[in-house]
């Protein structure tokens, strides 16, 4: 959230696989939603987000690879791209 403020973004999204930290999130008025995985695909329309923060998933996904031109797909010109991940190569 704090990183939300710092850039200015006016909506924050969690995605995540675990449904229980969703619905504790959503009790505190912040958009969710459960990805699939398989498909490694952004649910979001079209250069909508301000910013994106996968921070130790991208190594969960089928394909990380995807999540570039994914992300790309749905950020807004001239918003941000923060992630971290553990080493990919040790899968």
């Amino acid at each position: 959230m704090e990183i939300a403020k710092i850039v200015g973004a006016k909506d924050v999204y969690r995605v995540d696989i675990n449904v229980e930290a969703l619905r504790r999130t959503s009790l505190r008025n912040i958009k969710t939603f459960a990805p699939d995985f398989s498909k490694d695909i952004i649910l979001l329309p079209n250069n909508s987000v301000d910013l994106i923060t996968p921070l130790e998933v991208i190594e969960h996904f089928v394909n990380p690879s995807n999540i570039l031109p994914e992300a790309h797909k749905v950020l807004k010109p001239l918003s941000y791209f923060i992630s971290s991940t553990t080493n990919l190569s040790v899968r």
